[in-house]
Order: structure tokens, then sequence, then C-alpha cells
């Protein structure tokens, strides 16, 4: 299992993520989708 509880990203001055929760259990899939260039690889 994964989990992320009110989670917070910033990056170059940005704010990303605000205050994200989730869980992902054994055996489900995750996929972080974007344009390009959008910062999925951080």
């Amino acid at each position: 299992m994964f989990a992320l509880h009110n989670a917070c990203f910033t990056r170059k001055n940005k704010e990303i993520l605000k205050n994200i929760s989730l869980s992902v259990q054994e055996g489900e899939v995750l996929s972080i989708l974007g344009r390009n260039g959008a910062g999925k690889r951080l």
C-alpha cells in the first residue's frame, strides 16, 4: 500500500500540490497524466 496525507509540493515558487491525499492499494495501478513539459518527472 502507498498513501499520502495532506501532501504539499512547491517547485520554482509555484504551488503544484496543496493538501492532497490518496492511497493506492496492492494490485491497483496509478497513472500520472499531463502535457509535455508539465513536470511529471520531478
